[in-house]
């Protein structure tokens, strides 16, 4: 059986739940939330980039984040 990897609204609440303990992903959720607001090509290239990376969980995506 194949794993569920994240998609960006799944990657968009896991950072915000991180957001309330840590200022990094604060920033980065206010950040990500400008660009999804301004939509075009930006936001079109993170989802791109987030969702290409198949994370299967909270730690795959902080291990991104983290390198």
């Amino acid at each position: 059986m194949e794993q569920k990897t994240l998609k960006m609204n799944d990657i968009l609440g896991i950072i915000e739940d991180l957001s309330r303990s840590q200022g990094f992903y604060g920033r980065l959720y206010e950040r990500l939330l400008e660009l999804q607001e301004e939509g075009g090509e930006n936001w079109d290239n993170v989802v791109e980039t987030f969702e290409r990376q198949n994370f299967k969980d909270t730690l795959d995506l902080v291990l991104f984040l983290e390198a």
